[in-house]
């Protein structure tokens, strides 16, 4: 009550801070909330919901400099490097067929981070099946031809000719 830092107290009262030197608070105890979170890796390449037929592909991003970088696809390890002073990394990771769905984590000697944002990338190594079932006119003078037929995959969106959406 009558100690020589009794007047050094202060609350946070309704978002204000108020100066207290009234003696029967006499010396009050310091409580702080820190939030030291380790930022999470963000994955930059490959970007988010991509085909390929490729079954190796190559993870970049951003994490914690010189951290213990690891790529989990569908909450399996399929890869890990270590980022560079400047806090990116590239690890080369095998694919399985289908949605792959790839995270990172970093790890430090202060723990491991959440997992990054997902990723999904699908391979796709077969081939559409495309049968004409129709074709009407011929080729003269830039005059088109029309093909009537079916185009069917599994992760077929579109079907594009010369570019242009068919």
């Amino acid at each position: 009550q009558n100690g020589s830092f009794q007047d050094r107290n202060w609350f946070l009262y309704n978002g204000t801070w108020e100066h207290n030197t009234a003696p029967e608070y006499g010396n009050m105890m310091i409580r702080a909330v820190m939030n030291n979170a380790i930022p999470t890796p963000v994955i930059e390449t490959p970007q988010d919901n991509t085909n390929t037929n490729q079954d190796k592909v190559l993870v970049n991003g951003t994490a914690i400099p010189a951290s213990t970088v690891t790529i989990q696809s569908n909450g399996k390890n399929v890869g890990s490097g270590t980022s560079k002073q400047d806090g990116t990394f590239n690890i080369s990771i095998k694919l399985k067929n289908g949605l792959n769905s790839l995270t990172a984590t970093a790890l430090t000697k202060e723990g491991s981070t959440d997992p990054s944002s997902p990723v999904n990338i699908i391979l796709d190594q077969k081939n559409p099946k495309l049968t004409i079932d129709n074709i009407k006119g011929h080729l003269e003078n830039g005059h088109g031809v029309t093909l009537r037929g079916l185009a069917k995959d599994d992760y077929l969106d579109k079907v594009y000719i010369h570019g242009e959406e068919a």
